[in-house]
């Protein structure tokens, strides 16, 4: 698995998502450049701009050349390089004024109001960490894509908390209901090129027993990347190694609402689901979305 690096990901264009495609618009509101593979973004409230992760180099390399960058509301780039010296930074997650961001084997800290790295914690034996979560509680959870692991940051300690079955591997995160973990799955069996032998479906893993449930009848959807809830009670969900705009229902079922170049990433939505703020890993940009009501009907 530690060949997994981008030029090999970006060559994986296996058959992706299948699925109905809406046939209501979706229009771009805006896209910005000057990003280095960026993979996420999120949205401060506090302060009000959306931070991008960028990985800088190839996801694995330990090479200090990942950044965060910080970007009005209205997609104008503020500072490029605000955190600097990071190795290869992917998922974010708002915590208050902290910022909780993976970086290869470690879960980095950020205090926003300071733009300082507080803390670095070490995930050791995780090979390539990926989105993270975070519960009520400020517990923090990190999808490990490589290993099919979910690992858990409490009271400053690192530990892995829970295993996926059968090799599925994981990507995006979050918490849902204040008691349940909302997961994406890559899909089963990942080659070193990125590709899968079957692709991933959402599922959700209760935090207090880890009882696990598919979502709905558990379709598959994609090599599933970003997870965020949509305006309508789904989710939007961004398919990394086909490209695309996905909205996907409580019963499983899910339609493309925009086909986007490969490299679709770890997205933000605004404005109550109906914009999507999409990170293009492959294009160096990132791109916000206005999605229409009928959409999603």
């Amino acid at each position: 698995m530690n060949s997994v690096l981008l030029k090999a990901l970006a060559a994986a264009l296996m058959l992706g998502a299948v699925g109905s495609v809406a046939q209501a618009e979706v229009k771009e509101m805006w896209s910005l450049t000057g990003f280095s593979h960026p993979e996420s973004v999120d949205f401060d409230l506090a302060h009000g701009v959306f931070y991008v992760s960028n990985i800088g180099g190839a996801p694995l390399d330990k090479d200090g050349n990942g950044f965060i960058a910080k970007v009005s509301r209205d997609g104008k780039m503020i500072t490029q390089k605000w955190i600097e010296g990071l190795n290869a930074p992917k998922g974010i997650v708002m915590q208050g004024t902290k910022m909780w961001v993976s970086d290869i084997d470690q879960l980095v800290e950020i205090d926003t109001a300071t733009g300082k790295v507080t803390q670095k914690y070490d995930a050791k034996g995780a090979v390539f960490l990926n989105d993270t979560a975070v519960d009520t509680e400020g517990n923090v959870y990190v999808s490990d894509i490589a290993k099919s692991t979910i690992w858990k940051m409490s009271n400053g300690k690192m530990e892995i908390w829970y295993n996926t079955p059968d090799n599925l591997h994981i990507n995006g995160l979050r918490v849902i209901r204040g008691d349940k973990l909302l997961v994406a799955g890559w899909g089963r069996g990942m080659h070193d090129d990125g590709s899968t032998d079957s692709l991933g479906n959402l599922f959700t893993v209760n935090l207090k027993t880890k009882e696990m449930k598919n979502l709905g009848d558990g379709r598959a959807v994609g090599n599933i990347d970003g997870l965020e809830r949509d305006y309508h009670g789904g989710y939007l969900v961004t398919d990394w190694v086909k490209g695309g705009l996905i909205d996907v229902k409580k019963d499983g079922s899910f339609k493309v609402l925009m086909p986007l170049k490969p490299g679709s990433a770890d997205l933000d939505v605004m404005d109550n689901g109906h914009e999507a703020i999409v990170p293009h890993m492959l294009e160096d940009a990132v791109s916000a979305y206005h999605i229409d009501n009928a959409d999603l009907k």
